[in-house]
């Protein structure tokens, strides 16, 4: 049987299930509510999918893991023990969702899982991205610190206040040859051990009063640094109390 006689076939199916009242013909406008209801869940779910891809970013660059791994394997070590692994969850759901959903239409329908795939996390990089470089989530944040988001505000505190093992904040108190001193975000000054005159991957050297993100092991309010980047953007101030001094840098080090 041909193309031609096959689709003769399956209209006479139709048309005598229709006669015999084993079919019924609907309006198109019954399908309406039901084709609303999935355009604005497919809505629904990509809005939440770019928002979370967009807030992981944003939180990895509030807590200092997104620049870790420039510095080697260490570095990778901690930014993949750093990641929030909760909100890559909510990702995946949610890329498993709006797959779902866009199979229902003809367009993804027809095409390979593969494909449809890689379409939906395409989108939500680069609208996550996108997202995570306008004030919004940084504005979430101060209102969060203002007492002013109190839904939210909780989840936004919660992420972006974590301070991991290895990653430390501080405004630069003092420069050594051999490192430097800040003070960090509780207030108590810390000796960072570094190589001489360190310098920052623009170029630039520390100085006074500058907030960074320090890499290294912490032990007995000295840090062996292997990374220092300076912070960029508004953060929290440090409230630089002038009365505290630093341990000295050990002598087997200088």
């Amino acid at each position: 049987m041909n193309n031609h006689e096959e689709k003769k076939s399956i209209h006479r199916d139709v048309l005598d299930k229709i006669s015999s009242g084993q079919a019924k013909m609907r309006s198109k406008w019954s399908f309406l509510p039901k084709n609303v209801s999935v355009i604005l869940a497919v809505v629904s779910v990509s809005a939440a999918l770019v928002f979370c891809i967009s807030f992981v970013v944003f939180v990895l660059h509030e807590t200092g893991v997104w620049y870790a791994p420039p510095l080697g394997l260490r570095g990778i070590f901690i930014f993949l023990s750093s990641i929030p692994w909760v909100l890559v969850g909510a990702i995946a759901l949610c890329l498993i969702l709006l797959e779902w959903l866009l199979k229902r239409y003809a367009f993804a329908y027809s095409r390979p899982l593969l494909y449809t795939a890689l379409g939906v996390l395409l989108f939500g990089i680069t609208f996550g991205f996108v997202v995570a470089r306008t004030p919004l989530h940084a504005d979430v944040l101060r209102h969060a610190h203002e007492g002013r988001a109190p839904v939210i505000g909780s989840m936004y505190r919660g992420f972006c206040s974590k301070r991991f093992h290895d990653v430390h904040r501080g405004v630069v108190v003092e420069v050594y040859h051999k490192g430097f001193c800040i003070q960090n975000d509780r207030g108590d000054m810390v000796t960072v051990v570094s190589k001489p005159n360190i310098r920052l991957p623009d170029g630039s050297t520390l100085a006074e009063g500058e907030p960074v993100w320090v890499y290294g092991k912490k032990m007995d309010e000295i840090i062996m640094a292997f990374g220092v980047r300076k912070i960029k953007g508004n953060i929290p101030p440090i409230m630089v109390q002038k009365n505290k001094r630093c341990k000295p840098i050990p002598e087997d080090v200088k």
